[in-house]
Formats: C-alpha cells, structure tokens, sequence
C-alpha cells in the first residue's frame, strides 16, 4: 500500500494482508493502494470496491484480467513484469485522481452546506445495527439520518420535517401505533424504503444493508424538493 501525502512527496508502507490493506487505506486516508494480484478477479474486485471510492487502487498483474478489474475500480493498471517509470508514473496519476475526487467531495460539501440537510428516520428493532446503518447512510448521502426503534418513536420524529423511512416493514404491521405512522406517511407523501429485519443480521451485514439501499434513497431524495414543508 502507497499512502501518499500528495502527488509529489509519500510514504510508503508495506502490507502483505489485503484486509489490513484496505483499513490502513482508510485510516492513514491513503491517496493510493498499490496491490500485487497474480490473479485479479471478481473476489479481489469485491472486497475492494467500497475502498476505491476514497483511494485510487494500482492493480499490478501478469493476468490479462488486470486491465479489467482496474477499470471496474476506477485505478490504474501496470503488467508484470512493469518498467519502473511506467509504475511511477501509474502511482502518481493514482495519487492525482484521489486528490482531483476529494478536492470535487470538499467542494460538494460546501455547496451542500448552503442547502438545508435533508432527513431521513430509519425505522428498526435494534438500535445498535440501526446505528451502523445510520452511519453509513448519512456518509454517503450526507443526510441526517433519526433512528426510531418504535412506531412510537418514529411519531415523535415525523414531527419534524423528514423527506424519506427506511424502515422494518414487521414494525409498521406488528406495533400498535404503526398504523398511525403508515397514515401520516401516506397522508404527508413520504415514500417509505423497506429492508429486512435487522435482528436477522450481524454488524457487517446491517452495513452492507445500508450500502444497498444507498442508490434506491439518493434518487428518493433527489426526487424531492429539501426541507418541504409537510403538513399533517
């Protein structure tokens, strides 16, 4: 793994684990992850996509499956055997791309800062797992996500202003107030996600429940006008 401090001057730390790799990147927040794959395929490009969103994979490889695995993570690609300047080279527009990506995320979150922050109430029997999901949805979609483990709460909070519910449909159907909750959602026009039980999930499935249903929620969103005044 390279974490580079800029395009000009870096660190480089060795890392013979991909896991330790890919949280290392996060952590150090690595501008490059520099990975040596004899054979790339689906299981690498996996474990690797969440990652590639923040740091600019370099996949080195003999394998004629490089190329395409590099595309698919947005990196760049160097064959093996490599000639030293074509790896630099590679490293350093890796370095570049990840800098470009977050000098566009510093600028979308100053232009978001002027719009009002849209909300978003998650509906869910476990607070622990609703949390970790909570987390994931306000970092990608730069939200404030409420977690009612309740009809009952979930009221209290629909007395603010929410745009969109995630929530366990069992919640709505099994507790006594969650026919209320269902009338003023549908009076007041929120659209509703459901996803599953979150009791019938472990951590890292609840998070990867959350990554799911990002693309479905970002379009909701957009689809609605930010701070809507909601009556009802």
């Amino acid at each position: 793994m390279i974490g580079a401090l800029n395009p000009k001057r870096y660190r480089v730390e060795h890392i013979f684990d991909l896991d330790e790799a890919l949280l290392r990147a996060e952590i150090v927040l690595a501008h490059a992850l520099v990975i040596h794959a004899p054979a790339p395929d689906a299981t690498l490009l996996r474990r690797c996509r969440t990652t590639a969103q923040r740091v600019t994979p370099v996949i080195v490889s003999p394998s004629s499956d490089g190329p395409l695995v590099a595309a698919e993570l947005g990196g760049r690609y160097v064959s093996v055997p490599f000639d030293v300047a074509d790896f630099k080279r590679a490293v350093y527009r890796a370095v570049s791309r990840t800098e470009d990506r977050r000098q566009r995320g510093r600028q979308d979150t100053r232009d978001s800062e002027m719009r009002p922050v849209q909300r978003v109430l998650l509906l869910t029997s476990a607070q622990l797992k609703g949390a970790i999901m909570a987390a994931v949805l306000q970092d990608q979609l730069g939200v404030r996500c409420e977690v009612a483990t309740s009809a009952a709460e979930a009221l209290a909070f629909l007395q603010m202003t929410v745009e969109a519910v995630v929530a366990e449909p069992e919640l709505l159907m099994e507790d006594p107030d969650g026919a209320v909750v269902a009338r003023k959602l549908t009076r007041r026009g929120i659209p509703v996600i459901p996803v599953k039980q979150h009791e019938e999930l472990d951590v890292a499935e609840a998070g990867q429940a959350a990554w799911d249903i990002v693309p479905q929620l970002r379009r909701t969103l957009t689809a609605r006008k930010p701070g809507a005044r909601q009556a009802g």
